[in-house]
Parts: structure tokens; sequence; C-alpha cells
């Protein structure tokens, strides 16, 4: 059996109520009476019904997640809860060792921590890309694209950080001497028209706000690029751009701050991390990359394709493999009755960003 089951096909996430979420999950996994549960993050509704529902039927549950400590902080009620709820979680599968401290801060064992959350179909961004690079010119004039830029690519909300990229991009511009790229900013959210205004205000030149795009295209927006650059602040619990752009062979700038810059990004190889507070420090990123020879850029481009090579699907499947493996045949109820009560009051909500 396989397949794909909607519970919700005429509704937007954001119109379903955290309890009629619930009572639908439940009924599904009522339904199908599953082996194993493999799971998402137990901030969501679907998480914490999963979670619930295992416990309830003395099934192994897998939950996948990435959020770290820092990106949301919490009470410490919060955290407590948390605890409360991962002890009843019988594996989870992580990005990357990375965020292993996190989870283990959270009660999550190691020995029950699996890796490969958080990849792409290399194949399918490597191949687009190649056509692309193929008929550069042609697509080139054909989107209107400029004939160098830095490219960004991502919701236009404040944890973004764009503000603080167009104004490292302008001072570079300022101090740069003979061409430079343009700054391509690719998708759409609450804060365009406050980028707009920034840019025309600041009377920035090279600066191109395009809207959002399907993979096909944003396959050609990475292909044709200098470079990527995500300039997240706080919040960022991996960044799958990164991952989409190394495997269409670009060099990546990366925010410190993003959950992937300490394991996609090897300094000077394919690119290099930044504190995406220091406006000054991004600037002279943005030079130094500007300054690379196109034999340097292409040696980076080909170092970020080698990188991300070991992070395409076939990763994820090892991971979710490993962690059923490890927990199958299990069947344990809830940890304390007070762990009973917390995940039967706790359903999970949906909160935009």
């Amino acid at each position: 059996m396989g397949g794909w089951d909607i519970l919700f096909p005429e509704c937007e996430m954001e119109g379903i109520g955290a309890g009629e979420a619930n009572a639908a999950v439940l009924r599904w996994l009522d339904e199908w009476n599953p082996e194993v549960v493999l799971c998402g993050a137990i901030a969501f509704p679907s998480g914490a019904a999963c979670v619930r529902w295992a416990r309830r039927h003395r099934r192994p549950v897998v939950v996948f997640d990435d959020a770290r400590r820092g990106d949301v902080p919490r009470p410490w009620l919060v955290n407590a809860i948390k605890r409360c709820i991962y002890r009843n979680v019988d594996a989870m599968l992580l990005p990357a060792p990375s965020h292993a401290d996190d989870y283990a801060s959270w009660g999550v064992r190691r020995e029950r921590m699996f890796f490969g959350v958080n990849v792409v179909d290399n194949e399918f961004w490597s191949a687009a890309a190649g056509r692309a690079r193929a008929q550069a010119d042609a697509l080139r004039s054909a989107s209107g694209l400029p004939s160098r830029y830095i490219l960004a690519v991502g919701r236009q909300v404040p944890k973004k950080n764009l503000r603080c990229l167009i104004d490292a991009y302008a001072r570079f511009r300022q101090k740069a001497e003979g061409a430079v790229p343009d700054l391509v900013l690719v998708g759409e959210g609450p804060e365009r028209q406050a980028l707009e205004e920034q840019v025309a205000g600041q009377a920035v030149i090279g600066v191109r706000l395009l809207p959002f795009a399907d993979p096909a295209k944003l396959a050609l927006y990475y292909a044709l690029a200098d470079a990527l650059v995500l300039p997240s602040l706080a919040g960022e619990t991996w960044g799958l751009v990164v991952n989409e752009a190394m495997a269409c062979g670009v060099p990546v700038l990366v925010s410190r701050s993003c959950g992937c810059a300490k394991t996609l990004v090897e300094e000077g190889r394919n690119g290099w991390t930044f504190d995406p507070t220091d406006v000054s420090g991004l600037s002279g990123l943005l030079a130094r990359m500007n300054a690379m020879s196109a034999e340097q850029c292409l040696a980076m481009g080909n170092a970020s394709r080698m990188i991300i090579a070991n992070w395409g699907l076939v990763r994820f499947a090892q991971g979710v493999l490993a962690a059923i493996d490890a927990v199958k045949g299990e069947h344990r109820g809830f940890r304390s009755p007070i762990d009973r009560v917390i995940l039967s009051l706790w359903k999970g909500r949906y909160r935009p960003t």
C-alpha cells in the first residue's frame, strides 16, 4: 500500500484549527493502524496527534524535526513540557549532528538520533542547472536577467534579514571599482513593499526584486548566478535554498545563524559564513566574491556540488530506515501519568513566519 491521503484538500493550513487537525489525524491513524509512526514536529497538530496515538496504542513513533533551542526562545515551562513530550518519542530524525546537542538538552537519547532531514533532489537541481547553462545567453535574455548577479531566494519576512543584505550590497557597490554584479531577490512576503521602498529611498542601483518562482525557473536563477547569499537571523532552522544552490553548482554565502551553515559551508572552499548583523562584514564578503576570477568561482561551484552530493534523497531514506529499525518491535505506553495528561492537552499549533 502507498500513496497520499490529504485530510483537508480544500483548506489552507492556517485555516485548520488545532483541535480539528488532531481529530482528523487520529481518525486516519485508527483506520490505517500503522506498526510504526513517522511524523513531523510536535509543535504542529499532526506531530502532536501522532505521538499521542502512538503512546495510546503502544506503537513506536519517530519524529523528524530541525528546530534548535536558539531559533525560538522559550520560557522554562515550555521547555519542560517539551522534554515531557520528547520522553514519549522513540527516535528522532534530525538534519545533521550539528543539531544533536539541542535535542540532547530536551532529553532525547543520542543513540536514538538519526540524520537525513533537510535534503533535496540533487539530481533534479543539477540536471536543470546544466540545461540552463547550455542555453545561458538565450535564457538570460528571455528572463531579463543581468549578465552577472548575486542571488537571494526566500520568503520576504523579517527573519530573512533582507534589509541588511540590501544595505551591505549598497555599501559594496559604492566602494567597488569596475563592473559589479547586480543583486536579485526572488520571493514574496509581507516585507516586499518595505524592501522596494528601501531600494528606492536609498537609490540603490542594481537591485531587482522578482516574484516567487517554481523549481524549474528557480534552477535557472541558480545556474546563472555568481553566488547565493542567505543572510537570515535566528529562526532559520536549516535553509534548503542552500542545498538547492549547491546542487546547481553555485558558491554560497550563508549566515552563521542558519542551521545548515556549520554542515554545508566549508570556509573558502565552496563559500563563506558571516555574522548576519554585521553589514560591513557581509559587504566585505560580497567584495571578496567579486574579486575572484571566473576559474575560482567555477572551482567553488564544483566544490558545492561535491559537498552536497552526500545530502540527497538517499540520505533521507537511509536515516528513516535506520530510525525504524531501531524502534520497531517496541510497545510502550506513556512514560508517566503526567505525560499522558500533557500529551492529551497539547494539540500543537501553526505559526506562519
